[in-house]
């Protein structure tokens, strides 16, 4: 195993342990799921805010002027993605949610065919 293999692996392995954990401390909340999700879309705006700030201090602006309507979409979409998630966990079950969740890879490399004629290797359909 190559060194950058081994990173990739301990990275997702603590991924998915966080995204199985917080999960958990959802269903725990007494909020409603629209306030988490809330809560959590501030932290991340904040968050992604501070890391662009960082890596690109004086390109900051133009990175939002020059892609101003991809940002926004983009941004209702993960928005609109975690308030489903966040709903999905508060009205079933974890395991429900996280194996429909688990699901994606399918449905990206279906959506990859559909619209990009792009092949996955066998190898990609085996991990699925």
């Amino acid at each position: 195993m190559t060194n950058n293999h081994l990173r990739g692996l301990i990275i997702t392995t603590f991924g998915v342990l966080l995204l199985s954990l917080e999960a958990l401390f959802i269903k725990l909340t007494t909020i409603s799921a629209l306030t988490f999700s809330f809560y959590v879309s501030i932290f991340m705006f904040i968050s992604t805010n501070i890391i662009l700030l960082i890596n690109k201090k004086s390109d900051f602006f133009s990175a939002y002027k020059s892609d101003f309507i991809a940002v926004i979409i983009c941004g209702f979409l993960l928005g609109i993605s975690n308030i489903f998630f966040i709903s999905s966990i508060k009205n079933t079950t974890v395991a429900n949610t996280v194996l429909i969740f688990s699901s994606a890879p399918i449905f990206a490399a279906i959506y990859m065919y559909v619209l990009f004629k792009e092949k996955s290797s066998k190898n990609i359909y085996l991990h699925i």
